[in-house]
């Protein structure tokens, strides 16, 4: 089903990630039979450009947007070197870098990385958030007892 008629100005950008974001949340709610279970759905969307056999123009990039039932919109976006350190050899005379360009399996890695640290992020924070609420439900209890 289409959730937006707005066309996306590039595959591999800031909008488009949450747009894709938004659309896998839409799903997460419908496949989702519990209304109360939704509270919890995510919905994740990721868009990038990565080492390939075809040239690219401009930096390898991608972002990644998180967005809650609630409403709140994460977005993280990186941008990768095109080349990158594997090894530096350090002397008292000498001081030599190698540096190579990443490969395709490297970059999925890292975009890989972001993925899973927004969703960890997401889910600490809702952590935290259950906590103090149950903290507070306890509290008046713990009160009327103590009185």
């Amino acid at each position: 089903p289409k959730h937006s008629s707005k066309k996306l100005s590039s595959f591999c950008s800031k909008e488009t990630a949450i747009a894709l974001a938004n659309s896998a949340l839409y799903t997460s709610l419908v496949l989702t039979p519990s209304l109360s279970s939704r509270i919890s759905c995510v919905g994740i969307g990721c868009t990038s450009v990565l080492v390939s056999n075809t040239p690219h123009k401009g930096q390898h990039r991608c972002y990644v947007a998180l967005v809650a039932s609630n409403g709140s919109c994460k977005l993280y976006s990186c941008t990768f070197s095109k080349n990158h350190i594997i090894q530096r050899n350090t002397t008292e005379e000498t001081q030599t870098t190698t540096k190579r360009p990443r490969t395709r399996v490297e970059e999925e890695e890292l975009v890989s990385s972001i993925i899973l640290y927004a969703l960890l992020k997401h889910l600490r924070e809702q952590m935290v958030t259950t906590y103090i609420t149950q903290v507070n439900t306890m509290l008046p209890l713990i009160d009327d007892v103590l009185a």
